[in-house]
Formats: C-alpha cells, structure tokens, sequence
C-alpha cells in the first residue's frame, strides 16, 4: 500500500480513504478487525461535514506556526 500511495498519491482525503478501503477490503484479516459502531443518527452527510471540519480545524492549527503534527506514513 505504501508503494502505491509513493507512485500515486492521492489528490484528497477522500480518495486516501476510498483507497484505503480498497486494500483493507482486499488483504485484511477479517478476524483481526474490530467490529464497528453504528450511530443511527449519523448519516454519511454528516460524518463527511464533520471529517472536513476536523481537515479544517486541523490545517488551522498547522498555520499558527511552531506546532509539530504528527501524522500517519503512507
């Protein structure tokens, strides 16, 4: 996977996960995976307007400045 994201990096947040998705659905351990929590009320809507705003809240954090983030290698 890692290979892949180096020779075609993805142009959004959104396509990192749909590829994400991808591998795992394709060469995860499916006894090794926790079994997710569903919240009826939160809709893909909703779960898309709050990842953007944490991709928001994030981004403003890194422009103040003399932050180090840490983030996931691909």
């Amino acid at each position: 996977m890692q290979n892949y994201f180096k020779a075609n990096p993805p142009n959004s947040e959104k396509e990192r996960q749909r590829v994400l998705a991808a591998f795992l659905e394709h060469y995860a351990n499916p006894d090794t995976m926790e079994e997710g929590i569903t919240f009826p009320s939160w809709t893909n809507d909703l779960l898309s307007s709050l990842s953007d705003l944490y991709d928001e809240d994030i981004n403003t954090i890194i422009a103040r400045g003399n932050v180090k983030v840490i983030e996931p290698a691909l």
